[in-house]
Order: structure tokens, then C-alpha cells, then sequence
């Protein structure tokens, strides 16, 4: 009967704590949607990608020491985060935001979206969502080169790193590709952050 009771106000305590924890806030509820794919939470995703955004253009704006680029747009922050990102060598401890920790917390619950044993990536090429955006990527060149590799189960984001280089403008006007490229070369490494 002890144990019942025990076990009984441990439960209870788990259930306070676990309504305590503040709800997940969005910091980006004013921006408009950019990806519409079925399999995962599209109101997340669309943060994650802003918050993606943010994070790499503050990041490399502050970066540098040169006073003239503090104006550097979102297109040149891309660029220089696409060069190091795409191999899995960028400064993600120093890149990442508060809140884009708290934006990975909640895609960690994405089960579909990610490859919980990973080969070679912790995106899961294979999930609804991520086949949604790579099918609906404008450049078709680039969406059949991930496709191929895909098929060929292949696919890294280093092996696609000098394609990424080179269709970085690409990325900021097609919100599909530049969702694949947030979640498979930066949110993919801070799964294991």
C-alpha cells in the first residue's frame, strides 16, 4: 500500500512539473508561411527557418572585423555560412540563438523528420516532409541531384557542399531549398549539439 502511495505522489509531482514548463513560444508568428509540406509541424518549420536565418546573419555580421560589414545583408551571411555549413565545419556553438535551442527542442520531437540512427546524417531523407521540399525545389537540376544521391542512399551535405556554394541565391528565393538547406546542413548537426 506504501509503495501505491508512493508511487501515486510521484506521479503527481511528474505531472506539476512537466505543466510548469513554459509552452514553446514563436518568435516569428508575424513572418508569412514558406514551405507547405505535409508530415511535420509547418508553424515550427517556418520558425526554424527564420530562426536559421536570423542566427547566421547575426552571426556573421558580428563576426567580422571589418566596421563595412556590419551591413552585410542576409545574402552574404548565407554565402559565408553556406561554405563552412555545408561540410559540417561552421561554428555551430557560437551561431546558434537562444531561441533557435529552443527551436530544436521542439523539431527533436519531429520523429518522422529525423534518422535516430544516423549513417550519415541525422535528417531523415526519406520522411514525408523532407521529400515534400526536395521534389518541390525549383532548380530541378539541383532537386535530382539530391534525389540520385537519396536513391543511391548517399546523401550527405558534404557531397552536395559545392552545389550549395554555387546555387546559394537560389536558397533565398526558393523556401524550399533553403528549408533542405537549413535542416540538412544546420539543424541536422545540432541534433547532437
Amino acid at each position: 500500500m506504501n509503495r501505491f502511495y508512493n508511487l501515486l505522489i510521484g506521479c503527481f509531482f511528474v505531472l506539476i512539473i512537466s505543466a510548469c514548463s513554459a509552452p514553446f513560444e514563436y518568435k516569428y508568428n508575424d513572418k508569412p508561411m514558406q514551405v507547405s509540406c505535409a508530415g511535420t509541424n509547418e508553424k515550427l518549420l517556418n520558425e526554424a527557418l527564420y530562426s536559421f536565418f536570423d542566427d547566421i546573419t547575426v552571426y556573421y555580421r558580428t563576426k567580422s572585423n571589418d566596421p563595412s560589414q556590419s551591413g552585410m545583408s542576409t545574402y552574404e551571411a548565407y554565402a559565408n555560412y553556406v561554405y563552412n555549413g555545408a561540410l559540417g565545419q561552421a561554428d555551430y556553438e557560437s551561431i546558434v540563438s537562444n531561441h533557435t535551442k529552443n527551436v530544436m527542442n521542439e523539431l527533436r520531437k519531429e520523429t518522422q523528420l529525423w534518422d535516430r540512427k544516423p549513417a550519415m546524417s541525422n535528417l531523415n531523407y526519406n520522411s514525408e516532409f523532407v521529400n515534400c521540399l526536395i521534389s518541390n525545389i525549383k532548380d530541378k537540376d539541383m532537386a535530382l541531384s539530391i534525389q540520385a544521391l537519396n536513391s543511391a542512399n548517399s546523401m550527405t551535405p558534404k557531397l552536395m557542399a559545392d552545389r550549395f556554394r554555387l546555387n546559394i541565391k537560389a536558397a533565398l528565393v526558393d523556401p524550399n531549398y533553403g528549408m533542405y538547406i537549413a535542416l540538412d546542413t544546420y539543424y541536422q548537426y545540432l541534433f547532437d549539439l
